[in-house]
């Protein structure tokens, strides 16, 4: 498969087309360490999110049209505050999320227990089954359901904090990136069936080591210790998730 050079408005466009009200789809990025999959999953949800509500916006100002001129039983004052209480709810819509699979990382007191805290970030040191479960509900949710709840890591902790994320029925898109949406072997296979698409984000690696180095001190790893897990551990991770590419929807390299 080829790799296409995309700007962001074009993925937003590609991202919008699975955006079905009623519906939902979910959208995964995969890629390498330090692709940068968490900012572009996010940047695609606000983006998203944005232009629902400047969709809103656009039908409030019909309605404020339509109102015009319409005999009211009640207080004429009573018409702005209607129209107000509509606005604060269209500001309130949402039409995409963000669910980052880093939320099923082991704690670090398993991974000691099981002898795989060196290995943090391998496919072994994440909840795969509890992440593929999430996706099953996610896909089976509608319009009228109940919240479902997700969890978020925290770099800073090296934790995942569990429900920190809530779905709603009437989200219509769920972006999730990671490593390991495309990977084959067992439990991870049971992810990738739930995605409409997935999109595989590619880097150039010197930049891609450069930015795993300087993610790692930022979060209070000594330079050296930062480098050498980027080279090492962080590498390993990525040789075996490029081996996954092929089964992509499709492979992009972000030009902005």
């Amino acid at each position: 498969m080829n790799c296409e050079t995309r700007s962001f408005s074009e993925l937003v466009t590609a991202a919008r087309r699975l955006c079905v009200p009623g519906q939902r789809h979910l959208l995964g990025i995969a890629g390498a360490p330090g692709a940068g999959k968490s900012t572009l999953a996010a940047r695609l949800v606000a983006k998203l999110n944005e232009s629902l509500t400047e969709s809103l916006d656009e039908s409030l100002g019909e309605l404020h049209g339509e109102l015009r001129g319409v005999q009211l039983d009640a207080n004429p004052n009573d018409k702005p505050s209607a129209c107000q209480g509509i606005q604060s709810n269209a500001k309130l819509g949402k039409r995409a999320v963000l669910l980052p699979m880093d939320g099923y990382h082991l704690s670090n007191r398993v991974l000691e227990a099981k002898q795989l805290r060196n290995q943090k970030g391998s496919p072994a040191t994440f909840d795969a089954t509890g992440y593929a479960e999430m996706l099953r509900r996610l896909k089976a949710q509608q319009p009228g359901d109940g919240s479902v709840y997700a969890p978020v890591y925290h770099r800073e902790l090296e934790e995942a904090i569990a429900a920190e994320i809530e779905v709603t029925g009437d989200i219509e898109l769920v972006i999730s990136e990671g490593n390991y949406l495309l990977a084959q072997s067992e439990p991870w296979s049971q992810v990738a069936q739930f995605f409409t698409e997935i999109w595989y984000l590619e880097l150039d690696d010197a930049t891609r080591m450069s930015r795993l180095v300087k993610r790692h001190i930022e979060f209070g790893k000594d330079p050296e210790f930062a480098r050498q897990w980027a080279y090492g551990s962080d590498q390993r991770n990525a040789d075996f998730i490029a081996s996954t590419k092929y089964l992509a929807t499709r492979i992009i390299t972000l030009i902005d």
